[in-house]
């Protein structure tokens, strides 16, 4: 039988996770039941950066919190996968990224949001699931056509909420 494509998470929506967001929960609870077989979740190295800079830097002790309790719980308490730094050229991500600036996906000031995709789309995931805006405002068909420009698995951005109406 053949593997589902991973699925790929943001650090917004990782914090939702750590909050115990009902629609972030939701939407692994259907992805994880709706999908045979069951496809790996995924955390690259942009959203893990995320999380690190709020336990660090966060502007309040709910934030840090949020940030520690995500980080600490992706492996052992919610299954996912933590993909390290040493899984990406760090060349080809930044080249990739600035693609995306090129094409007008996102604005320069979104390096991480880039990141983020970029690292999914070598991943080999399908979706990344995001509470980014920036991110679920690119457009689908534009997002799809620069990541198979630069010899990428397609990549769906969508949001817990969009998953659950699903």
């Amino acid at each position: 039988m053949a593997e589902s494509p991973p699925i790929a998470f943001d650090a917004a929506v990782l914090l939702a996770l750590a909050e115990k967001n009902a629609i972030a929960w939701q939407a692994v609870r259907l992805l994880r039941g709706g999908i045979d077989p069951e496809p790996v979740m995924v955390v690259t190295p942009a959203p893990i950066a995320d999380l690190a800079y709020e336990v660090r830097l966060a502007a309040n002790a709910r934030q840090t919190s949020l940030g520690m309790i995500a980080l600490k719980s992706l492996r052992s308490e919610w299954g996912f996968r933590e993909v390290g730094q040493r899984a990406f050229d760090p060349h080809v991500v930044s080249h990739h990224v600035a693609v995306v600036f090129a094409r007008r996906l996102l604005r320069p000031r979104c390096n991480t949001s880039a990141e983020t995709v970029i690292e999914a789309a070598l991943q080999g995931c399908r979706l990344l699931l995001s509470w980014d805006e920036d991110l679920v405002k690119i457009p689908p068909d534009k997002l799809k056509a620069v990541l198979v420009g630069l010899n990428l698995h397609p990549l769906r951005v969508m949001t817990p909420l969009e998953i659950s109406r699903q």
